[in-house]
Formats: structure tokens, sequence, C-alpha cells
């Protein structure tokens, strides 16, 4: 087995106001932080770190007058912002996203943001040093915060998994239906699995390679049916498969069965090189040799 040490970070965000004491590997503590909050505001929903730590993102989600009758006059939010980390101050505003923004990322450069919302579906691309966004795509559809868009280091790809409602009980059941390859700089898309028929739904977790050319993916088909007010699903093809970014094809796959089943896909990413594809799920973990497919 290859001797190298992998690191995986997570950001746990809340609509609340970002005070952390943080630490380091060894225990050492470092200042205690707080980021300032715009005067009005929907409060701090989620942030992004730029890679080398010195800059944070935050975005802020829309109050509304309340109203009998639709949402209500929007009084203030929906916006993103920059915070200088050593001051803990807001650096810029970068704009509003017009709806409630759910996810935010940086390019391994930290001179991009990408911001995120399920209610238009629309990503904006935001230049760290301008006042409005660089591009604006319509994704095709709400994601979740289980299968957020997934966004290469140098800002070329992006890959997205769409929901939609299916009519099973009084308010629907929300599932994944298609999956979506992106090339940032032309703002298109380049290619798309979706759900088998109409009442099924596309169980997907994916990540994208740091040079952006391929793209990984665990993928289920799940067809569902209502009965007596609930769902009901069967599950049908199950696999991990490595994509090529701009096209969809496939370079290689491993599918599920009986004797040799994939772990459930709950995390799919790539070694910080590129060279290694890692899947872990409630049956173990497994690592893939990135350009052949095979165990390691």
């Amino acid at each position: 087995m290859k001797k190298s040490t992998w690191a995986l970070l997570l950001l746990i965000a809340a609509p609340a106001p970002l005070v952390a004491q943080t630490k380091t590997v060894d225990g050492t503590s470092l200042p205690r932080l707080n980021l300032s909050k715009p005067t009005e505001h929907g409060g701090i929903y989620n942030h992004a770190i730029s890679p080398d730590g010195k800059r944070a993102a935050a975005l802020s989600w829309i109050v509304r007058r309340p109203s009998d009758d639709g949402p209500g006059e929007k009084l203030a939010g929906g916006d993103i912002y920059l915070l200088d980390t050593r001051k803990g101050s807001i650096s810029r505003v970068l704009g509003s996203h017009d709806q409630n923004p759910t996810w935010l990322r940086f390019t391994g450069d930290g001179k991009t943001l990408g911001s995120f919302s399920d209610d238009d579906h629309m990503l904006k691309l935001w230049k760290t040093t301008g006042k409005k966004p660089k591009a604006v795509i319509d994704l095709g559809g709400p994601g979740s915060g289980f299968t957020p868009p997934q966004m290469s280091a140098n800002g070329e790809t992006l890959v997205h998994l769409a929901h939609r409602k299916l009519p099973i009980g009084e308010k629907g059941r929300l599932t994944g239906h298609t999956l979506t390859g992106w090339d940032l700089k032309k703002k298109k898309q380049l290619w798309s699995i979706s759900a088998e028929g109409p009442m099924g739904e596309l169980i997907a977790k994916y990540g994208v390679s740091p040079d952006g050319d391929r793209v990984a993916v665990y993928i289920k088909h799940v067809e569902w049916r209502e009965e007596n007010g609930r769902g009901r699903g069967t599950n049908g093809e199950e696999y991990h498969a490595l994509l090529n970014a701009k096209t969809g094809e496939e370079l290689w796959r491993v599918s599920g069965n009986s004797s040799s089943r994939p772990p459930a896909g709950t995390q799919v990413l790539f070694s910080p090189d590129g060279t290694e594809v890692l899947t872990a799920g409630n049956t173990g973990i497994r690592r893939y040799a990135a350009s052949t497919g095979d165990p390691l």
C-alpha cells in the first residue's frame, strides 16, 4: 500500500455568528476569531476559507417582511461577503445572489468564488476583486445539502446533481434526477446522466480531479412507487466509474454484484495529485488507481 497521509477537512456551517476556537493538529490553541456580520443581514449561513487562509467568504439568507400572500417583501440578505481572517472584519461585499445562496467554494488560486442557490438553481462565479458576477449559469434544478455542486480546483469544471419532486405522499419526495457536467469557461453543459423512468431516482456522489479533466462518480438507480401514501423503492444498477469531464465518456467502471459489491458512495474524492480515487461508505473504504480502476 502506498505510504501517504490523507486528510479530510469537513466544514460544518450553521446560521449563527462565526466564532471558533481553532487548534492545530498537535493541539496548540490559536487565537479566537470573531468574524463580523453585516449591519443588515439574514444571518451568516455558510462560509468558505481561501486556500491561503487569509480570507473567508460568507453568505447571508434573505430577510423578508411578513406577508399574508406570498413570500413577503425583501428587506436584506442574500449577499456574498469577503472577510479578512486576520482582522475578522468584512473587507468587501461582492454582490447579491438575489435568492438564498446555499453553497460557496474558492478556486485553488483563491481568485474566484462560486456560489449556488437551490431557490433559483443559479450558479454565480465572482472575481474576488470585482463587484458583480463574471458568470451566471442556470444548473437546471435544485441540489441537496448531501450532494452539493463540486468544482475543480482550477475553476474550469463543475458537476451538479439536479433534484425533482416525485408525486409520493402529500408533500412529494425530493430525489436526485440528472447528474450534469459543466464547462465553466464556456458556460455550457457538456454531458448528463439521468434517472431511468418517470419515477426513477439517481443517487450520485462525485468528485472532480484537481485539473478538471476527470470526474469520479458513485451511481445508483432506484425505481419508486407509492403504496398507501408512502414510497417504496427498488434498487437497480449500482457502480463506481471514472468519466471524461469534457464528454462524460466512461474511462472505467466497477459494478456492484452479490460477490463484490462496492461500498455505498457517501464520499468520492481524488487524491491531491489526482492519481487515486477514494470511495467511502457504510461497508468500508476502497482506493482505485485513477488511470485504470484497479483496486489498491
